[in-house]
């Protein structure tokens, strides 16, 4: 609203439209586009069956103060849950106040008796994977995320966007705009088609 006449071109908002960046995927219909770092849910999930195959029952770890796109996270993998092609699984969510509140949360989905927990694109949850470890303790449970944070700080595995990729691919619609003339509001909200997985071996090994 501040710049109506300068094009605007954003990189790695997970969630545009539950952001309130855009209205929807099409575009924006104005002076903004950009490139997003969301993966399917179905792509999630089969990293996750992939980690741990014995999957049944994965809880959810979200944040109150900025689960805004963990809310998405957790509303489209339910969604895929829904379809009649889908494994059976039963999906538990905890949401903590905040930082000090993990450890409650987390007592509550070991207490569901999940087979793994799930850090989503939660900064508060992601920033602070050594606590949600801690509260687990010696119980084997593994951790799974789709913030490549939390793979690094501990969880077994994840699946995230090639950013380097993701990168060029927004600087494609930079090139879009101020050399071949396209509008920005017309440009859909690009996505990635693929994804990487990580494995923290650490955590494998200590998992067994």
């Amino acid at each position: 609203e501040r710049l109506p006449d300068v094009p605007v071109v954003f990189a790695a908002v997970s969630h545009p439209v539950a952001s309130g960046v855009v209205a929807d995927w099409s575009g924006s219909r104005g002076n903004l586009c950009g490139a997003s770092n969301w993966i399917d849910p179905a792509v999630v999930l089969e990293t996750f069956q992939l980690a741990v195959p014995h999957l049944q029952k994965l809880g959810m770890l979200r944040s109150r103060s900025s689960g805004v796109v963990s809310g998405a996270e957790l509303a489209t993998m339910r969604e895929r849950l829904q379809r009649p092609d889908a494994p059976s699984l039963t999906l538990v969510e905890a949401v903590a106040a905040d930082a000090d509140d993990l450890g409650r949360a987390v007592q509550e989905l070991l207490a569901a008796e999940v087979d793994a927990i799930w850090i989503p694109i939660d900064l508060t949850v992601y920033q602070h994977t050594e606590r949600v470890l801690q509260a687990i303790g010696t119980r084997p449970v593994p951790l799974l995320g789709t913030a490549a944070s939390a793979v690094r700080r501990g969880a077994l595995a994840g699946t995230t966007v090639d950013y380097a990729l993701h990168g060029r691919r927004a600087a494609g619609l930079v090139l879009d705009v101020l050399v071949r003339g396209k509008q920005p509001g017309t440009l859909p909200i690009d996505r990635m088609r693929g994804s990487c997985v990580l494995v923290n071996v650490g955590a494998s090994r200590r998992l067994g």
